[in-house]
């Protein structure tokens, strides 16, 4: 028998608030999927690097724009709007 995981965002696993926004977590057996929610204006270098005392954030991300818009730097800035969808490995 196939078992089947339904989650949904509305009620996640775990939240992660955070200024200017929040990060909620669902989890499906081994993989951790995130969905960042972030008020205009939020920057990563602003608003969550000198907490952890960094300038950029280093993960690797997946990611899909669904409202607003986006922006990315990996040697090289990148704009995302809606409907974006991208990988930050992949920017060279």
């Amino acid at each position: 028998m196939i078992d089947v995981i339904l989650k949904r965002f509305e009620s996640p696993d775990e939240t992660r608030p955070m200024i200017k926004g929040r990060f909620d977590i669902v989890r499906l057996g081994g993989v951790t999927i995130g969905r960042a929610t972030y008020e205009p204006r939020w920057r990563w270098s602003e608003h969550v690097g000198p907490g952890v005392g960094a300038p950029r954030c280093t993960v690797e991300h997946v990611g899909l724009v669904l409202a607003g818009s986006a922006a990315m730097f990996k040697g090289k800035a990148l704009f995302l709007p809606v409907a974006a969808r991208c990988s930050s490995n992949a920017i060279r």
